[in-house]
C-alpha cells in the first residue's frame, strides 16, 4: 500500500525538525506522507512545503509571569512559543504547507473550535481554516470528491449557523 502509493504513511513527529526529516526521506524515497505535527512548524515552516500535516491546536498556556521570581523561571523557548504558536496555522498556510486541523494534545476536545477562532484571529483566512477541517483532510487520506465537499454523490454533514462560525464567537449553531 504505502510503497505502490495507494495510502499514505503517518508518522507522529517529535518537532518541528522531526517533521522536516520526514519531509525530505518521503520526498526522497517518493513515499506519500502524512506527519502529525507537534504545532512548533512555523520554525521550519520552509522546510516543509510539499509535505502533509495534520496540525494540532494545542496552543500553550500564558507563563506564569505576575510573580518576580516565577517570572524568572520561564525560558525564552516557552515564551516565544506561547507568543508564535497561535501563528502556526497562518505562516504554514503561507508558506504552501497543506494541513488539516486536529483535536490532538487538547485537554477537552470542546476546545477545538475557540482554538479554530484563535488561528483566525492571528491571520489563518477563514477560507483556509475550512478548508483543513473539509477538503484538505478529505484529500490527504484520498478521500476527495467523497467527502470534504458540496456536489452531488458526496457525502455531506452539514453546519448551519446565523453567522461565520469560524470568526464569530457568538455564532449560533442551528443543526
Amino acid at each position: 500500500g504505502v510503497l505502490a502509493g495507494r495510502q499514505p504513511l503517518v508518522l507522529v513527529a517529535d518537532d518541528e525538525l522531526d517533521a522536516a526529516r520526514i519531509a525530505a526521506v518521503g520526498r526522497e524515497f517518493k513515499v506519500r506522507t502524512i506527519v502529525v505535527g507537534t504545532g512548533t512548524e512555523y520554525r521550519k515552516a520552509d522546510a516543509l512545503k510539499g509535505l502533509d500535516l495534520v496540525l494540532p491546536l494545542n496552543f500553550p498556556k500564558a507563563p506564569t509571569v505576575n510573580d518576580p521570581a516565577k517570572a524568572l523561571e520561564v525560558n525564552l523557548v516557552d515564551l516565544e512559543h506561547w507568543r508564535y504558536a497561535p501563528f502556526n496555522p497562518k505562516v504554514l498556510a503561507d508558506a504552501g504547507v497543506r494541513f488539516s486541523l486536529s483535536t490532538r494534545g487538547l485537554e477537552k476536545p470542546e476546545d477545538f473550535l475557540p482554538r479554530v477562532r484563535t488561528a483566525v484571529r492571528h491571520g489563518l483566512s477563514p477560507e483556509a481554516a475550512l478548508a483543513a477541517l473539509t477538503e484538505v483532510p478529505a484529500t490527504q487520506f484520498g478521500l476527495s470528491g467523497e467527502i470534504g465537499v458540496l456536489k452531488a454523490g458526496a457525502r455531506a454533514n452539514l453546519l448551519i449557523t446565523d453567522a461565520n462560525f469560524l470568526g464569530d464567537e457568538k455564532a449560533k449553531l442551528y443543526e
